[in-house]
This record gives structure tokens, sequence and C-alpha cells, in this order.
């Protein structure tokens, strides 16, 4: 694993495993390093701008965490 994937793998594990797509890409990280780690099976892609860690559990109810980020999501559009 090299440092940048180390790095992109640490802000999800401190952001709980789930992150947006905008709030990944403020954090510093190019579409092109999302899109590679999602291609190696180290992040996928849940719903509309959301990912999280490959293989990643989101609590009890993922769909009720995926729905909450959505929404959170389109109030502010």
């Amino acid at each position: 694993m090299n440092a940048k994937t180390g790095k992109i793998i640490e802000y999800f594990k401190s952001h709980g495993g789930v992150a947006r797509f905008s709030s990944i890409r403020k954090a510093g990280f190019h579409p092109d390093m999302i899109k590679k780690n999602e291609n190696e099976n180290k992040i996928e892609k849940i719903g509309k701008g959301l990912y999280r860690l490959f293989g990643d559990t989101i609590g009890s109810h993922p769909d009720y965490v995926i729905a909450s980020l959505q929404t959170s999501c389109l109030s502010r559009a």
C-alpha cells in the first residue's frame, strides 16, 4: 500500500468508514485516487456521491445511514 492509499484509508477510518465524494475532494484527494481505490476494492460506492471502506458495515441500519447522508446532501443543493 502506497502512502496516498494509506492516507485515503485513514481518512475513511477517521470518518466512520463512510464519506461523501465532496468531503473526500475537500480533504485533498483527487477523483483519480478515489477511482483507483474503488477499482482496487479498497473503497466502494454505496450511493450517489457516497463511498465506504470496502466490506465495512455501516452500523446496524445501513439504509438509514445512507438515506440520511443523501438527504443532507440534497438539503444543501
